[in-house]
């Protein structure tokens, strides 16, 4: 987290940004622990309703680039949704990992073994 906001020193509820990072951590390993912290993001009007549309897949599922682009009403932009993904600075708080391609895992910006891994994880959490 300190890589992607070198100029920030957030804080939440008593939690530093090393603080944020291990309550991020501990929603990766036990998924169903959810990450809810008040986020003040940066980013276009299109991108923070793709990162809002992404918040509200359930943990364990997933949609398609074109599901969320119809979602949030602008047909045709898979491509314009993918690109909001790869902005996406703050990895599992907001899921981009549960924005697939159609018919295959899309992209990551923190690589698709990770993608992946996150979506596993989630499916056998959630099938409990």
């Amino acid at each position: 987290m300190r890589r992607e906001f070198p100029e920030k020193n957030p804080a939440y509820s008593g939690y530093d940004l090393e603080g944020i990072g291990a309550r991020t951590v501990q929603a990766i390993e036990t998924p169903e622990i959810s990450v809810s912290l008040p986020l003040d993001l940066e980013g276009t009007p299109f991108q923070l309703s793709v990162w809002q549309a992404l918040r509200a897949i359930p943990l364990g599922q997933s949609a398609t680039y074109s599901e969320i682009a119809c979602h949030i009403g602008v047909t045709n932009a898979a491509h314009s949704v993918l690109q909001a993904c790869l902005a996406n600075r703050v990895a599992v708080v907001i899921p981009c990992h549960r924005a697939v391609g159609d018919g295959g895992l899309g992209e990551y910006r923190w690589g698709l073994e990770r993608k992946r891994l996150l979506l596993d994880r989630e499916i056998r959490y959630s099938a409990v």
